[in-house]
């Protein structure tokens, strides 16, 4: 048989190319700085989305798309009054807008909250029939007609059960515009919604799943059994979040919010309005104990003493 010569132009040795999915880290480097530049052009930190409470964003670095926080307390008031505060925090950016689904509160409840939290307002004398007739009722509706242009999205009380959450998020993402956080309040009542048994790991792994997919952050709430408070040492620790099994396994942060004053005779001397946020699990830091002021009538959080 005769062979025929055939001439290869160019590199007779090519140089294997990695496949498509991967890319060298300079390669990304140019398009990354360029993004950057952008967005501190526009007056963005080079973080994620600013939960309004600084010490918690040093933390965390911020809220980003596909971050999933899980937030727990024997106290569900404290859980629902922080997670509406960074709701309300996240919406008052005019470029993003928020969800929040409760399962635990009514529409009235929650959007009096919401008025006081983001006005600074005493909740009581929202119901006191004394104040509509005095100045102070003014207060109130000038906070009411703020709400009105708030890209704040609710769902009061959401009556879902949980294995149809995943939908109803991707719903929320096609159909609300810069959808940045989807608050999910009180896990307890999802699951009771619904007839099919979840583990706690099944219903963690849905949560990230649903913060990847819509690419949102998802801040779910669930509030932690009574023993927690009646032990001697009555902080959460992490296996507080495992009586509905791993509720905590594919979460990206869990704290355990722990209120001082209730602690007083336990463990000394303590500060009426003193919460301690325990960050427990943060994969994108450390485990700090955050220590935050709750006012005492509008219930806002602000940064304590460290």
């Amino acid at each position: 048989m005769d062979y025929i010569d055939v001439t290869i132009l160019g590199d007779s040795n090519p140089v294997p190319q990695p496949p498509r999915f991967i890319r060298r880290i300079g390669d990304g480097v140019p398009e990354i700085v360029d993004r950057l530049a952008k967005r501190r052009r526009a007056g963005e930190t080079p973080v994620g989305l600013s939960t309004g409470i600084q010490t918690l964003d040093d933390s965390t670095d911020g809220l980003e798309p596909g971050d999933f926080y899980l937030m727990g307390s024997t106290f569900p008031r404290d859980l629902t009054g922080l997670s509406l505060q960074i709701a309300i925090h996240v919406a008052s950016n005019p470029k993003h807008s928020a969800a929040i689904l409760s399962y635990h509160h009514s529409e009235s409840q929650l959007v009096s909250r919401i008025v006081c939290n983001k006005e600074d307002l005493d909740e009581v004398m929202l119901f006191d029939s004394k104040v509509s007739q005095t100045r102070e009722w003014e207060k109130y509706l000038r906070g009411f007609d703020h709400l009105m242009a708030l890209p704040l999205y609710i769902a009061a009380p959401f009556q879902k059960p949980f294995n149809e959450l995943y939908g109803n998020c991707l719903q929320l993402r096609d159909t609300i515009p810069n959808l940045a956080l989807i608050v999910i309040d009180d896990l307890q009542g999802s699951i009771q919604q619904g007839t099919q048994d979840f583990d706690g790991a099944e219903i963690s792994q849905q949560l990230k799943e649903i913060a990847v997919e819509t690419q949102t952050c998802v801040m779910a709430t669930t509030q932690l059994p009574h023993y927690v408070s009646q032990r001697r040492y009555a902080r959460p620790v992490l296996r507080d979040f495992h009586h509905e099994g791993r509720l905590d396994y594919y979460a990206d942060v869990v704290g355990g919010l722990c209120r001082d004053s209730c602690h007083q005779s336990l463990e000394g001397d303590g500060v009426f309005n003193l919460v301690e946020l325990i960050l427990l699990k943060n994969t994108k830091g450390s485990t700090d104990t955050i220590r935050l002021i709750r006012e005492r009538f509008s219930e806002r959080f602000t940064d304590g003493v460290s």
